[in-house]
């Protein structure tokens, strides 16, 4: 049994523990970008310090926050949900022999999604049927273009060139003053 001492001890370590992440939180002060992760997208996003909501897991690195990434998650483009699974099929179709074992017939393997799909793959041998048009919209948001002359802006912060500043919404004031917020469907980007 433990001593009204070692009580109290306990007492004070399990509330410093509760604690601690809010009294580091009060002594921070909002300057500049913070780094959300996604649950959605799994990814981290830009926000200014001012947007991160109450309760969000916020860092000041983008890669801390990498760090709470899902391994080997995968979606549709955009986070949409899919409808419907595909699974890894021979590439090459088997050849069967026909009634009097003579002829090969060789059958076309039946289609993995239904028309208007594509089969994302996933890591371990199967995929879902995302739409084509969600698809193409996600790839083009991802790319980040902006209109000439105007280039994208890039993070500078530990993780080498050519890493494109994304938010979610232009409504998160992620965008470095002078830039220009170009919002998408499911991102957000930086043109300078």
């Amino acid at each position: 049994m433990l001593s009204p001492q070692s009580n109290r001890t306990m007492y004070s370590l399990v509330v410093f523990l509760l604690a601690a992440p809010v009294i580091a939180q009060a002594k921070s002060v909002c300057e500049g970008l913070v780094w959300t992760m996604d649950d959605k997208l799994n990814m981290c996003l830009a926000k200014h310090c001012s947007k991160a909501g109450k309760g969000e897991y916020t860092s000041t690195d983008i890669r801390t926050c990498e760090r709470g990434l899902l391994m080997d998650y995968f979606s549709c483009g955009g986070g949409v949900m899919h409808e419907t699974m595909c699974e890894m099929q021979m590439l090459m179709p088997v050849p069967l022999l026909d009634i009097d074992g003579t002829a090969p017939v060789t059958e076309p393997p039946p289609p993995l999604c239904p028309k208007g799909n594509t089969c994302i793959w996933g890591a371990f041998g199967f995929g879902f049927c995302c739409e084509d048009k969600n698809q193409e919209v996600w790839h083009d948001e991802y790319a980040a273009k902006c209109a000439s002359p105007m280039k994208t802006v890039n993070i500078t912060q530990n993780v080498g060139d050519g890493v494109i500043l994304r938010g979610k919404s232009c409504k998160d004031l992620f965008c470095p003053t002078g830039s220009k917020c170009v919002q998408g469907t499911h991102l957000a980007h930086c043109c300078i």
